[in-house]
This record gives structure tokens, C-alpha cells and sequence, in this order.
């Protein structure tokens, strides 16, 4: 299977075409809470600060003791964090 998923990959185009328009975030009116980890790929970070700097209403919140998934790291932290949040 392993192999497979190789051989398919390397098939891949790897300069795909977009096939959407971009996402226009400034029309999102929702209170936005953007959650990143400091342990984080850098891509990720990035990606969680490109969000709340475009979104009208968003709030950074950077994890300095997240990886990618806080709510794995730390279920009853991060279930306070959104039902605060959410309140």
C-alpha cells in the first residue's frame, strides 16, 4: 500500500492548478477565535495569524505549549478555553 501511495504521488502534477477563487475572509462577520501552538509547523502559525489579522472580529490566541493538536495535548484546557469563548 505504501508503495502505491509513492508511485500515485509522484504521478501528481506538482504544479496543480487552483481551482478556486480565494476565500475573502473580511466578509466573515462572526467573532473569530484563531488558536495556534507554538510548537506548530511554521506554516500553521503563519496561517493561524494570516486569519486573524484578515478577519474583521478575530482574537489571536498562540498556545506556547501546543503542537497541531491542543485539543489532544490538553482536552479539559482547551474545552475552557472555547466554552469561555463561546459564553
Amino acid at each position: 500500500m505504501q508503495r502505491h501511495a509513492f508511485e500515485v504521488q509522484l504521478a501528481a502534477d506538482p504544479e496543480p492548478e487552483r481551482r478556486r477563487e480565494p476565500i475573502d475572509l473580511t466578509v466573515v462577520t462572526a467573532p473569530t477565535l484563531v488558536v495556534t501552538g507554538g510548537h506548530d509547523l511554521p506554516y500553521f502559525r503563519e496561517s493561524g495569524r494570516h486569519m486573524a489579522e484578515a478577519l474583521p472580529d478575530a482574537t489571536l490566541l498562540e498556545l506556547d505549549w501546543a503542537g497541531h493538536l491542543p485539543s489532544l495535548e490538553r482536552p479539559a484546557e482547551i474545552i475552557r478555553l472555547l466554552t469561555g469563548f463561546l459564553s
